[in-house]
């Protein structure tokens, strides 16, 4: 834990989570609203909301990395204040112009509802970017130069902010379907595009407090270590130039992205000892089982939207007990070991999902499976997800977490890019079990590279011994 904390712990960890809370409310009920709004506008099949989920991944792989390293190298408060302010105006933005779109431009309209449809594409994007750049900055940064001398500390904060995230994948999307009740969903994105915006002063002071009180997060991150010993984590190096000013950070000019320096980006990460976990939790994005867009409109064909936000819910639920149980495994198991039972937990759960999809649909049987495995999935992806998570947090120096961070990121919408190329091709609701089958293939194989890194990892230590 950094050694310069100007208020109580508690209480500053009290701010982060605020802040951490009220960014991850709005891009939860944004997302939600979202599907719901798409799904009413085009409810004939998955095409179109399968091009709006293909456009914002491809401009996350497009920007990805550079959006990891334009965070290594801005300014820590200059870097969250402009990606909190971008994520929650264009989330108000894309609200305001389904809520156009739904309310007064007709089907037949079609240059109309294309413009809108560009419109929600290129705010979402954005919107995506920023929040990624929120989550690079805050959780694998300032997370980390707060709690960085303390494992057990770090990952109970890690559980804390994933814990809130949960929340917030639980209530956000109830909220919003709750609303749509009395309001309907035109008016709900109204609500939604209000929230934004009135929470936005709020997070920008918890943020504040949080960066005025650590005085740390005033300094550059510590150079990359020469050191080459990759396979045990070396505790971060905290001792600065007494000279070197502790207030003002420097400013540096912006950097061009050259093919160059992706390609270097890329070789960096492909070479780094957390390659293969990272490639696995990656795997984990080339699905379409999970409340996502994609599956939310397949859903709604056949149910209620506040019945969808009750099962999405009791997902969260289950996600939301991996934050308390993740803990008392890595200290009983260890990390790696903890993120194995997670890959597999989620294998051996969404393969009931899938027996589900070749029964006769519409029965209990088949309903009570399909939710029964996607729901029970959750625990075994937030246990992997936040022991990756810690591996990335204690095996990447601050200098290059933001780089790596940022390409596992590209990495990661790569696969996504993947299943919805996937359901634009399949985009028939009939043939959602090909997409479903694929999702399925990739969490199996996940878990059988984690494995191979483990049994690597074991073979290494016995040489050693």
């Amino acid at each position: 834990m950094s050694l310069h904390i100007l208020m109580p712990v508690h209480r500053l960890s009290l701010h982060l989570s605020a802040a951490y809370f009220l960014t991850t409310a709005a891009t939860r009920m944004d997302e939600w609203a979202v599907s719901l709004a798409l799904a009413t506008a085009f409810p004939s099949n998955l095409l179109r909301i399968s091009v709006f989920a293909f456009a914002l991944t491809t401009a996350s792989i497009v920007f990805g990395a550079s959006v990891g390293s334009i965070v290594d190298r801005t300014p820590r408060l200059r870097a969250v204040r402009t990606s909190i302010i971008a994520q929650k105006i264009c989330a108000a933005l894309s609200a305001i112009a389904l809520w156009i779109m739904l309310n007064y431009v007709p089907a037949s309209e079609t240059v109309a509802n294309s413009f809108l449809f560009g419109s929600v594409i290129v705010t979402g994007s954005v919107m995506r970017l920023a929040s990624r750049a929120t989550t690079i900055a805050v959780e694998k940064n300032w997370v980390v130069v707060i709690y960085h001398q303390d494992s057990l500390a770090l990952a109970t904060v890690n559980s804390h902010l994933r814990r809130t995230d949960l929340i917030c994948k639980l209530g956000s999307p109830l909220l919003v379907s709750l609303l749509t009740i009395p309001l309907s969903i035109p008016t709900s994105m109204l609500v939604v595009a209000g929230w934004c915006l009135a929470t936005l002063p709020f997070e920008l002071y918890f943020i504040q407090k949080v960066y005025d009180n650590v005085p740390d997060l005033s300094l550059p991150p510590q150079p990359k270590s020469n050191n080459n010993d990759t396979h045990e984590s070396a505790p971060v190096d905290t001792e600065l130039d007494e000279e070197a000013p502790s207030c003002i950070e420097p400013i540096q000019e912006p950097e061009t992205i050259t093919a160059t320096k992706l390609t270097n980006s890329f070789v960096r990460y492909w070479n780094h000892p957390i390659f293969l976990p990272s490639l696995a939790l990656s795997l984990l994005y080339l699905t379409t089982l999970s409340f996502g867009s994609v599956m939310t409109t397949w859903l709604l064909l056949r149910y209620t939207p506040t019945f969808l936000a009750g099962m999405r819910a009791l997902g969260v639920l289950c996600g939301l007990l991996a934050t308390f149980t993740t803990k008392p495994l890595i200290s009983r198991l260890g990390l790696f070991s903890t993120g194995l039972v997670g890959a597999w937990s989620q294998a051996v759960c969404l393969s009931v999902a899938i027996v589900a999809l070749f029964l006769p649909q519409g029965t209990v049987v088949a309903t009570a499976l399909f939710f029964a495995g996607v729901t029970l999935s959750r625990w075994g992806l937030w246990t992997f997800d936040m022991s990756e998570t810690q591996i990335l947090q204690e095996r990447v120096e601050a200098g290059e977490s933001g780089l790596i961070s940022g390409v596992e990121f590209s990495l990661q919408n790569m696969f996504e890019l993947l299943s919805y190329v996937v359901t634009m091709v399949w985009n028939s609701t009939d043939t959602f079990w090909i997409s479903a089958t694929i999702s399925f293939s990739a969490v199996v194989l996940a878990a059988v590279v984690l494995s191979a890194f483990q049994s690597r990892k074991i073979k290494e230590n016995c040489r050693r011994a």
